[in-house]
């Protein structure tokens, strides 16, 4: 097996002439530099030894051997979770002010390219089709695509708001470029742009370094305007540009649903009822023995104890960093995992008690969309035969009602007759994803398992898949489990959300009211890292060090508290779970409701207070806590409370009086606000 220390030492071997001791200390030096701890023991330990980030972060180790000039960043943090995408841009910034690094940031996560990027080129069908200041490009893009990509992103738009997308597909590499490659697709198209190739030009006379290809500019008035009067005054310009765009009635992305009244006679016994509970999952554990020998047994807690609900319906949220068991949670509740102990009801059934026939009967009512659909679709299979799959296992109805149905299904999810006997290579990942869905559709499910379904495609896709997933629920009134890591997706389309870590469900609650007011430090620190679509956004950060402990040796008491940056006390004397309360949360730790004093800071840090506060304070005359946190965070310091008018009267109404708050934050100015029920927003002084 290659070792990542010998990949790494290779490329001194061959450029540098390093050779033995020399190179192992070479490699040895660049693990550290990018944050691998323990460098000595890990440089001779196997990829597959190392997680996501760590991965990563070992390439990167690779890519700085010869000390470059400039670094290639190719999708850098795709299929990341958002705390090791934080982690892996720090270290990026880190090694470019140290190195004075250029670096080439490939990625379609417009997201990453607000927060690290200086400029941008935005590229379509293999032309630079606009270039800009990032500042520059997301406050006033020019080019037609440009603006739609930034439309597409999830958060700028309202959750109740179907997401703009780009409505058609890319050309291929081979169509000559004689015309404007996107003017199938846009909406702003006239007719010279069907016959003359744009060059880059200025987007304006205010900033010449902004340039775009596209005869709407240069331009003398706004490019709207500019359309208008190219197009005349045909109010139908829209239309006949919509039209341009091959014929296509049931466009990819377009989010059109033909009706489907066909359900199959095979189906689970469903309640009448709109509503109520159709998943129920109680103290579910999912471990896999492991071990050396047999005198050596141990376990894998992939799932250690999760207890939820899933309302019919309605679409929950799971979120949480990569190896924290979300996609094994997933695949124990649809039964493709045994379940060591606990319970799983369906529609008020327990699933662990079902004889083999009546788990195949159930199954036909369940489906799942995995991750990556080039692995999952079989590449042999053209996809029809892929989509009719399910139907001939469950023997569905007759062959030819099979074929109709395939048909029916691949325009529900938006694909065209000419595609059916296509094989999947020979799409792209969107159109790869419609097809898994109509395949998980095909035996007309209620509940789906969605694993990541959006992760890998560019932000003008995921809107068409997103937008797909909306309509398909509002038709057959889909329940729907959304695996995900990407935060602002989740937000858009989720009713509930539930946040995964080590096994365990650490907090769950209404979608606007976890991120608005998250409770526990993890969910803090997860929403602390996801990055906006936003350049001039100077939020501080709350960067999670160092990665999740293992399942095989997880932490005592709180599964936490191993990294969690609120730790105020020892967190393992007892183990927390979420209880069943619609906004449950296992962990100690709750924000202020807003902060205190306008502006963010750089240096923001948060401590946690609890509900013990009385048992742990000494009380002044003028009810002066002392609280203590372990790590590096804050040394000793004191909480003063400013009554604003009030004076405070002594020990025993102090306690009452800040019941039910839980975390301050501190910031530059060494100023918080605190909340309570009836304080209000109180200001706070912390001093060492």
């Amino acid at each position: 097996m290659y070792t990542v220390g010998n990949q790494i030492k290779e490329s001194l071997r061959l450029h540098q002439g390093l050779r033995g001791k020399s190179a192992t200390e070479e490699a040895i030096a660049l693990l550290e530099a990018v944050g691998i701890a323990d460098a000595p023991r890990r440089l001779n330990e196997s990829p597959h030894k190392f997680f996501g980030g760590m991965r990563q972060r070992a390439v990167i180790a690779m890519a700085l051997a010869c000390d470059p000039d400039v670094l290639i960043a190719d999708e850098p943090t795709t299929a990341l979770d958002v705390t090791t995408q934080a982690q892996i841009l720090e270290l990026l910034a880190k090694l470019q002010a140290e190195r004075d690094l250029a670096i080439l940031c490939i990625t379609n996560d417009m997201s990453m390219i607000a927060e690290v990027c200086d400029r941008v080129n935005v590229m379509y069908a293999g032309e630079i089709v606009e270039t800009a200041a990032v500042e520059n490009l997301f406050a006033a893009p020019a080019h037609p695509y440009t603006q739609g990509l930034l439309a597409s992103i999830p958060g700028t738009q309202s959750s109740t708001q179907r997401l703009r997308t780009i409505d058609g597909e890319v050309p291929t590499p081979t169509e000559a470029a004689t015309a404007c490659r996107f003017a199938p697709q846009c909406p702003k198209a006239f007719e010279e742009c069907e016959q003359v190739h744009p060059q880059s030009v200025a987007a304006s006379t205010d900033d010449p370094d902004h340039t775009v290809a596209c005869l709407l500019y240069p331009e003398d008035q706004d490019p709207e305007a500019e359309a208008t009067s190219r197009y005349g005054e045909d109010p139908q310009r829209q239309a006949d540009s919509a039209d341009r765009t091959a014929g296509r009635t049931t466009a990819l992305g377009s989010g059109a649903v033909p009706s489907t009244d066909d359900p199959h006679p095979y189906e689970w016994d469903r309640s009448d009822e709109g509503g109520g509970t159709l998943v129920e999952v109680r103290d579910l554990k999912k471990h896999y023995g492991v071990g050396l020998n047999l005198f050596t047994p141990s376990k894998v807690s992939a799932v250690d104890g999760v207890t939820l609900d899933i309302q019919r319906g309605e679409t929950l949220g799971l979120v949480g960093e990569s190896g924290c068991g979300k996609t094994t949670l997933g695949r124990t509740l649809l039964q493709l995992e045994s379940v060591t102990s606990g319970t799983i009801r369906y529609d008020g059934r327990d699933l662990t008690d079902l004889s083999a026939a009546e788990r195949r009967r159930w199954r036909r009512n369940v489906g799942m969309v995995f991750q990556d659909p080039e692995s999952s679709l079989n590449d042999r299979m053209t996809v029809s035969e892929l989509v009719r799959e399910p139907l001939d296992v469950h023997d569905w109805k007759t062959r030819p009602e099979r074929r109709e149905r395939v048909r029916t299904l691949l325009e529900t999810v938006g694909l065209q007759p000419v595609h059916y006997h296509r094989y999947p290579h020979q799409f792209s990942g969107g159109q790869r994803q419609r097809v898994a869905i109509a395949r998980a559709l095909a035996l007309n499910p209620e509940f789906l398992v969605l694993d990541e379904p959006v992760s890998a495609l560019d932000v003008s896709v995921q809107a068409q898949v997103l937008n797909l997933l909306a309509d398909l629920q509002a038709e057959y009134g889909l329940t729907y489990l959304f695996i995900a890591h990407d935060l602002s997706v989740v937000r858009h389309i989720c009713d509930r959300v539930a946040v995964m870590y080590l096994g365990n469900i650490l907090e769950r609650g209404e979608t606007a009211a976890l991120f608005e007011s998250p409770v526990n430090p993890y969910t803090i620190s997860l929403l602390s890292a996801v990055p906006t679509a936003e350049p001039t956004d100077e939020t501080a950060r709350l960067t999670l060090r160092g990665s999740p402990p293992t399942p095989r040796d997880p932490p005592t008491g709180c599964p936490f508290s191993t990294r969690c940056p609120m730790k105020v006390r020892p967190c393992g004397g007892r183990s927390t779970r979420s209880s069943g309360d619609a906004r449950a949360a296992a962990g100690r730790a709750r924000p202020p409701t807003e902060p205190h004093g306008g502006s963010g800071s750089a240096s923001s840090v948060l401590v946690e207070v609890g509900a013990t506060l009385a048992a742990r304070r000494r009380v002044h005359r003028d009810g002066l806590p002392t609280l203590r946190t372990d790590g590096d965070l804050l040394a000793v310091v004191q909480v003063v409370v400013e009554p604003e008018g009030e004076t405070a009267e002594g020990p025993d109404d102090y306690p009452a009086r800040v019941a039910g708050e839980r975390v301050f934050r501190l910031d530059a100015t060494r100023r918080v606000s605190v909340a309570g029920p009836g304080l209000g927003l109180r200001p706070v002084v912390l001093v060492r």
